[in-house]
């Protein structure tokens, strides 16, 4: 479990449970429904990635990838959003979302795994259909971000934005998204759950992915049993809570 130690002094002196976090990104969306679904108290630290305000060395000295979300537990931080969530089932009452039994949880950490294994492909997909044209990038962005953000990777990713994503790479994106559809429907049309009879972690996980599949243009009318299991999720109050309330 990635838990580190901050350059940032601040961050590491604040008491409660404290989340930096974007509206819009999913892995941050993991961590709030996760937060919302055990009713963990939480102070709320909007981090606009539009406006760069993660390349700060605040910010970098928080979480030193440069990307949201960061969790702060009286003084503890915790990164990258399926740790965090698993940290927060671990340390906090409320309904247990990762079961005791090791035969349990073996069925959850595949759906984890294959959520940050598309994670690439949901992240190309949301700059290049959704961020374009309302946030353009453009050469004097690019050269702040390289200037500022310490992650060779996200400049990396700043370019490929930039001069425009290789279309067979986006095809690509897009078929392992239908792939991550089409296994969660066949699961699906097995159990009730991802992982079995009750809700889990790898729901949570699993259904930012399929909401943002919605928004990039997949029809979950071919996925039938996905469709029903999202619409259950959709309807709980953790959903609004977590994700409409900050984007309807």
């Amino acid at each position: 479990m990635p838990i580190i130690t901050p350059e940032n002094k601040e961050a590491a002196s604040l008491l409660g449970v404290h989340l930096y976090h974007s509206p819009f990104s999913n892995c941050s969306q993991r961590t709030r429904l996760v937060l919302a679904e055990k009713g963990i108290a939480w102070e709320s630290h909007e981090i606009n990635l539009m406006k760069f305000e993660h390349l700060t060395p605040f910010y970098q000295g928080i979480h030193p990838k440069g990307v949201v979300p960061a969790l702060v537990h009286d003084g503890v931080v915790i990164v990258e959003s399926h740790d965090i969530i698993r940290y927060l089932d671990d340390h906090f009452p409320g309904p247990k979302l990762m079961p005791a039994s090791h035969d349990e949880a073996a069925r959850i950490r595949p759906w984890m795994e294959l959520g940050d294994a598309l994670q690439m492909s949901i992240k190309s997909l949301t700059y290049d259909r959704l961020f374009r044209d309302k946030f353009p990038p453009t050469e004097e962005k690019c050269a702040f971000y390289a200037a500022h953000q310490r992650n060779p990777d996200l400049v990396a990713f700043y370019r490929r934005f930039l001069d425009g994503f290789d279309p067979e790479d986006l095809k690509h994106y897009d078929e392992a998204v239908a792939d991550f559809l089409a296994r969660t429907n066949d699961q699906l049309g097995k159990t009730a759950w991802l992982a079995g009879d009750a809700i889990t972690l790898a729901d949570f996980s699993a259904v930012v992915n399929v909401h943002r599949a919605t928004k990039l243009g997949h029809d979950l009318a071919a996925y039938p049993a996905t469709l029903a299991w999202y619409e259950t999720i959709e309807a709980r109050p953790s959903f609004h809570q977590a994700i409409t309330s900050y984007v309807p």
